[in-house]
């Protein structure tokens, strides 16, 4: 007869697969800037002034002062 998973196994269960799951999107993506590493420095780039010009908006200082 087998017993049952407890709660705690279950999820420990979840968990792992979640982070081989993890674990390929990080390959996959590593892959993906190695074959491009131009365009993932500009993408890069990109979002930091974007992220830049958001903080300065929230922070009420404006980008052009």
């Amino acid at each position: 007869m087998a017993k049952e998973e407890t709660k705690v196994e279950k999820l420990h269960h979840k968990l792992e697969d979640a982070r081989d799951k993890v674990v390929e999107l990080e390959k996959k993506f590593e892959g993906k800037v190695g074959e491009h590493p131009i365009q993932s420095l500009a993408i890069s780039f990109g979002v930091g002034v974007v992220c830049g010009a958001v903080l300065c908006a929230v922070a009420g200082r404006g980008c052009n002062k």
